[in-house]
């Protein structure tokens, strides 16, 4: 996906409730950082030698899944 800027993601947003509209209008254009989300195939062990992942780092999530 490509990066946008600040202007395009107040258009994207610009019928979101109050107060998003209000926050980006505030927002300044160097505010704004892009960070891509990557999905990570199952790992086949959680298991390497006397090392055992546990719970969260047991399993990468994205965000939106949290």
């Amino acid at each position: 996906m490509a990066k946008i800027g600040l202007t395009e993601l107040q258009a994207m947003l610009a019928e979101f409730h109050d107060p998003v509209p209000e926050v980006l209008a505030s927002t300044s254009s160097d505010a704004v950082i892009w960070t891509d989300i990557e999905d990570l195939d199952p790992m086949p062990s959680f298991i390497h030698g006397r090392i055992v992942l546990l719970g969260d780092a047991a399993h990468a999530v994205t965000p939106d899944l949290g």
